[in-house]
């Protein structure tokens, strides 16, 4: 992943050189928090840039959606930013996926992390700058391996100096609809499932719950063993499109965040997506509100603060008392 500040050089004409010094390390910063947060390190700055590398030194089995992740939480992080000078900092994003050496670079020393190939090196260097400000532009094969995890705009082939054959671009426009990891990796279908012993279970305990005695099921496996399979399944077999279904998925992206996966029901709930303006979010939001005007006054304001949703405009500041 290539990330570079956009138009760096008319902001050096505006701003003396330790405030420029502060725009240069709040970016930095910014992109280590970024990167950091979903498993990436910073190979090297350069100049108003960055160079990341997902995949080494630790190896994930999702680098290609934790780069994309971590191009779109970058971009967040800027655009809040809010500096004591005349600027408003944006943002390029491009990442590409290919073979990398590993070993230290000539000249370098001890300091260098890894070696990529040139070609690659160029093309992430060179692919953020198809990019629009504050957007995140991926290569064919990012793309695919990062999976229905998020949305695209094809923005067709594009010739780089020293690669022989036209790479094709996509715009990554946000997360897509898809709820969570198992949902985006099985968009294409999901596989018969054959546990009857496990559906009986479940069905045993669904028939206590109606008869009014409360049920708890804990499900703990390893990863891959099926669990997500099989309450899926289960919905399945129950057939009933009368029930409510609520569904919180947890992240390893956000385990600092308690609250995030009822932050993201909040979301898909009313179909808050990234591009939508704080108006727009605001306006989602309260349409799914039930109460009393004045029950959707109070709420409105403490829902948008957990949604980081500006409201200020709209309701007065949140009064919490202890």
């Amino acid at each position: 992943m290539f990330c570079d500040l956009v138009g760096s050089t008319a902001i050096s004409a505006r701003l003396d050189p330790e405030d420029l010094s502060s725009v240069l390390s709040a970016f930095q910063k910014a992109c280590v928090s970024a990167v950091s947060a979903f498993g990436g390190s910073i190979a090297k700055y350069m100049g108003d840039g960055a160079l990341v590398y997902f995949g080494y030194p630790e190896a994930h089995e999702d680098d290609a959606e934790r780069a994309v992740r971590a191009g779109l939480a970058l971009l967040d992080t800027i655009a809040a930013m809010r500096l004591s000078l005349p600027v408003r900092p944006q943002v390029r994003v491009g990442i590409a996926t290919g073979l990398v050496v590993v070993g230290e670079l000539i000249g370098e020393g001890g300091r260098a992390r890894a070696g990529c190939r040139r070609r690659y090196t160029e093309f992430g260097g060179k692919d953020s700058g198809r990019c629009v400000p504050d957007s995140v532009v991926v290569a064919e094969l990012t793309r695919r391996l990062a999976g229905v995890a998020f949305d695209y705009e094809d923005l067709g082939p594009h010739e780089f100096k020293g690669i022989p054959d036209a790479v094709r671009l996509w715009r990554v426009t946000g997360e897509s609809g898809t709820r969570g990891r198992f949902d985006s990796r099985t968009a294409k279908g999901l596989t018969p499932w054959s546990q009857a012993e496990e559906i009986s279970l479940l069905q045993r305990r669904w028939d206590y719950a109606k008869e009014g005695d409360g049920q708890l099921i804990l499900l703990s496996a390893p990863a891959g063993f099926g669990k997500s399979r099989m309450t899926e399944a289960f919905r399945e077999h129950l057939g009933d499109s009368s029930i409510t279904y609520l569904k919180y998925l947890g992240s390893p992206f956000h385990v600092n965040s308690p609250f995030y996966p009822f932050i993201k029901q909040l979301e898909w709930a009313p179909g808050i997506v990234r591009s939508d303006t704080g108006a727009r979010k605001l306006d989602k939001l309260e349409s799914i509100l039930e109460g009393s005007a004045e029950m959707k006054v109070q709420a409105a304001p403490l829902l948008a603060t957990l949604l980081s949703i500006p409201f200020g405009e709209r309701y007065p500041p949140c009064r919490l008392t202890s």
